[in-house]
């Protein structure tokens, strides 16, 4: 039969047999959890916490997902809901992510965000090392000079 993926952590996967498998992850740390656990036997994050946490935290912490598409999602709506408190979870993703479609949603959002913040994370593109990554910041900035910028 079908199986049924509840949660907002949950992945969906095939097993070895063709039936659907359910990964659950921990928001706190993003590491593989049982369905049945109360609390991460990684960090210690509660889980029940996650259930009274705003739409806007769900999404901040989903950009931290394991799963490529769950956090290109998250950083989509954080934009379009040009979410301030998402700048340094993003900014932070920006550290670290190696996926250039990610990087290019993350400097889309930011875009959206706006603000000065939101601007210098995309301004600090300009010394990543990949090209395309110095060319996005560069074409997210328009053609502002970088007195005006800082001044955003």
């Amino acid at each position: 039969g079908e199986h049924v993926v509840r949660g907002p952590c949950a992945d969906d996967a095939f097993d070895l047999d063709g039936m659907m498998a359910a990964h659950f992850f921990c928001p706190g740390c993003w590491k593989e959890i049982a369905q049945a656990d109360l609390r991460c036997p990684h960090c210690g994050y509660l889980l029940e916490d996650f259930h009274g946490l705003s739409y806007e935290q769900k999404l901040i912490l989903a950009v931290g997902h394991p799963v490529r598409e769950h956090r290109m999602m998250a950083i989509r709506v954080l934009g379009s809901l040009r979410s301030q408190a998402a700048v340094a979870a993003l900014g932070s993703l920006l550290d670290r992510e190696t996926d250039y479609y990610v990087i290019r949603e993350a400097v889309v959002a930011l875009r959206k965000i706006g603000g000065t913040q939101a601007l210098r994370r995309i301004e600090r593109l300009r010394h990543h090392p990949s090209r395309l990554v110095r060319t996005l910041s560069r074409a997210a900035l328009g053609g502002a000079t970088d007195g005006q910028r800082a001044r955003g």
